[in-house]
């Protein structure tokens, strides 16, 4: 100070006083003694250097350049000069000159690892990662005791993918210096190799020694996360976001970290923060989306999902998302649009042809179906779904025993899945192999026996084999878990099939009270009570099963007008029975006939009942009774009597009887008496 105030002119003495500002950290007053050395002699690039150095460490960037550029003119051969302006370049964020600087720079000495790190630096922030890595090869090799060649090493490693190496150098780091910027890339590393459990210990360590990191605690989420560890997951992202509430990621790491947790309520929150604070970022939209769809709220789900391809259309994901959002909303059409949309886009995931089966499977596209998933075995032949979702597809399409080769290959795959065993006896059972949809149907129950779907159809594959007090005792078991009409109706077909007429009559009265709508529920109710020759009731039930729209009980409500010896009403019945089947071009049955001719005769109406009984030999020769009504016509004063009817019902009793002979009469009485306490 006393120099430049003895001799202002003479630029040393304010290049000296320059000099001694800045090695004390005194950079202002650095630079305005510099500039007054370089205002009096400018063409010393010493002045120049020293100038731009101070402007660096006050962290004037441009006015370091500008300095500094100034120098490599006056003197373009000193390293120095080329390092100062690339840091500067640097920190002034123009990468691409501070690389072509710090270029000079190992030119004019290779053997400084700071020209090196530099270099690496710069390009690191360049994305050019593997230029980083052979320069801070360089520099690790001139000096491996510096942490940070170590570190920006590592960093450069990991940003190149090549995470094994990116872990070994920061290994390196960490052993000379155990920091939280070393402990943190590592950890970083580690997630990225998917080893999640170092990552944790990594970032952990961290945490600790700067607990007020909210990168740190984000990162840590991250690994949690990827461990299966989601509680711990969301105590870091909480942490996370009180730190820094402002940043998007943090809330959607937090919310990624509820959702995995089964906490969708929670999910949606955060998620909703993240797209408030970024609504530009697909992530957020794709994963509020799925939070809605795990919560159940499938329309909302579905916007926010059409946000996400708007945002990027050409993510499979996005589409594969709304393409589930749909399916479950029951908008197949636009479920099968999306899907058909992740399909193109990525035709090798086995999961975009599953979920595209099942859209067209849910809207009724068998076929369609059914060619989507026979890809998705293609791709992934072991996942069980692929070959249970086939099967259901081949089973509604009718081709039953392709469901069945399909299902086995499910039940292969996953013999714990009752719907996989439930679907394979239910396509056994429409194929006619009904020991095999037994054998299959009890192993679904077994798995689950409060599926009364199953009970459902094991009951008729039993009723089919004639096993009807197992029969009984399977639809009484789809009773006790959901009391339906459908349950009692298979009770009651049972008990009518071996001769329980008044407990099929009590099976089918509760059918039809459940379900009044349904003409086949009081149809059969009406043939139990014509069974049981009730023949009013009969009346009543197959009228009302005639009114709900079932044809067919019209020959049922004759025959059973005709044993109350209401003749006039059988005959209108009978009547109305053969111009329906004439209508439809159908055979009229010889019994039709027959007993039509017993209603005419007990009426006088000799001759029309001599046609009937015509026709009924003519249709059938062999029926017997028939022959001799035509044949004794005319040697009875009224024709006939109702001994010559011939009930398509009646007719069967006989061989009914042969089968209830088979069936021990105590075990059925015990089945009745459980029914009976059943139905109180």
């Amino acid at each position: 100070m006393k120099a430049v105030e003895l001799n202002p002119d003479d630029y040393l003495n304010w290049f000296w006083l320059g000099h001694s500002y800045y090695k004390n950290g005194q950079y202002q007053e650095a630079i305005n003694s510099l500039l007054k050395a370089v205002e009096l002699n400018p063409d010393n690039y010493s002045n120049w250097y020293w100038l731009g150095s101070s402007y660096y460490k006050n962290g004037q960037y441009q006015e370091a350049i500008n300095s500094l550029l100034k120098a490599v003119e006056l003197n373009p051969d000193d390293y120095l000069n080329w390092f100062w302006l690339g840091h500067s370049y640097y920190k002034n964020g123009q990468y691409q000159e501070a690389i072509n600087s710090l270029l000079k720079a190992v030119e004019l000495n290779p053997d400084d690892y700071s020209n090196w790190q530099w270099l690496g630096h710069s390009y690191y922030k360049n994305g050019q990662y593997q230029e980083a890595i052979n320069s801070l090869l360089k520099a690790v090799e001139l000096n491996p005791d510096n942490e940070f060649n170590w570190q920006w090493l590592g960093r450069s490693y990991n940003q190149n993918g090549q995470y094994q190496e990116a872990i070994n150098s920061l290994l390196k780091a960490v052993e000379l210096n155990s920091n939280d910027a070393n402990y943190y890339w590592l950890g970083r590393s580690y997630n990225d190799n998917e080893q999640y459990k170092e990552a944790i210990n990594s970032l952990v360590k961290a945490t600790q020694l700067v607990p007020d990191s909210p990168e740190y605690w984000y990162r840590l989420c991250i690994a949690y996360k990827n461990n299966g560890q989601y509680q711990e997951a969301i105590n870091s992202g909480l942490k996370a976001t009180q730190l820094n509430p402002d940043y998007a990621d943090n809330w959607l790491e937090l919310g990624c970290s509820y959702c995995n947790n089964g906490q969708y309520q929670e999910a949606i929150n955060s998620l909703l923060k993240a797209v408030e604070l970024n609504p530009d970022d697909e992530f957020n939209w794709q994963w509020l989306g799925v939070s809605y769809y795990k919560n159940g709220q499938y329309q909302e789900a579905i916007n926010s999902l059409l946000k996400a391809v708007e945002l990027n259309p050409d993510d499979e994901l996005n589409w594969y998302c709304l393409g589930r959002s749909y399916n479950d909303n029951e908008q197949y059409k636009e479920a099968i649009n999306s899907l058909v949309k992740a399909t193109q886009l990525n035709p090798d995931y086995a999961g975009n042809w599953l979920e595209l089966g099942c859209s067209y499977n849910r809207n009724g596209q068998y076929q369609e179906a059914i060619n989507s998933l026979l890809k998705a075995v293609e791709l992934n032949p072991d996942d069980y779904l692929n070959w249970f979702w086939l099967g259901h597809s081949y089973n509604q399409n009718g081709q039953y025993q392709e469901a069945i080769n399909s299902l086995l290959k499910a039940v292969e795959l996953n013999p714990n899945d009752y719907l996989n065993w439930h679907w394979l006896g239910t396509s056994y059972y429409e194929n006619g192999q009904y020991q095999e949809a037994i054998n299959s149907l009890l192993k679904a129950v077994e798995l689950n026996p409060n599926n009364f779907e199953s009970w459902h159809s094991l009951g008729w594959a039993y009723c089919n084999v004639g096993e009807y007090v197992a029969s009984i005792g399977a639809f009484i078991e789809e009773a006790k878990l959901n009391y339906n009409a459908n349950a009692f109706y298979g009770i009651g077909y049972n008990f009518k099939y071996v001769n329980q007429y008044k407990e099929a009559i009590d099976a089918f009265t509760t059918a039809v009270e459940l379900e009044p709508d349904n003409w086949l529920y009081w149809d059969e109710l009406g043939k139990s009570y014509y069974l049981n020759e009730q023949y009013e009731e009969a009346v009543e039930c197959f009228e009302k099963s005639i009114e709900i729209g079932n044809f067919n009980s019209k020959y049922d409500l004759a025959n059973a007008y005709l044993f109350l010896e209401d003749y006039d009403n059988a005959i209108d019945s009978y009547e109305k029975c053969i111009d329906d089947i004439n209508s439809y071009d159908d055979k009229i049955s010889s019994y039709i006939w027959n007993n039509y001719g017993v209603a005419l005769a007990n009426l006088g109406r000799t001759e029309e009942a001599r046609n009937a009984y015509a026709n009924a030999v003519r249709i059938d020769p062999d029926n017997e009774i028939a022959r001799d009504n035509l044949n004794n016509i005319g040697y009875s004063r009224r024709g006939s009597n109702n001994s010559g009817i011939v009930s398509g019902i009646s007719s069967t009793i006989d061989a009914v009887n042969e089968v209830y002979k088979k069936v021990d009469p105590e075990v059925v009485k015990g089945v009745v008496d459980i029914v009976k306490y059943f139905l109180k």
